[in-house]
């Protein structure tokens, strides 16, 4: 039930940013390295339909964690 929105763009520093769509949100997986461990660092961004309750759109962008976590492995 996920779109992309957008296409995959590579920011300067690195930075790699998915533009998603699912539930009624508008979402941004930004992944970048980090500058002094070896992991990958993830930032989660949301943006909801101004009519959707906070209540909603806070389950909806849990459920679309749990499943961007689960698609991730």
């Amino acid at each position: 039930s996920h779109q992309v929105a957008g296409r995959l763009e590579v920011q300067a520093g690195d930075l790699l940013i998915a533009d998603l769509v699912a539930d009624g949100l508008t979402a941004q997986v930004g992944l970048r390295p980090s500058g002094t461990e070896p992991k990958i660092k993830c930032y989660f961004f949301v943006q909801a339909q101004p009519t959707m309750s906070i209540q909603h759109a806070e389950e909806r962008t849990l459920r679309c964690l749990k499943e961007l976590e689960a698609a991730l492995g």
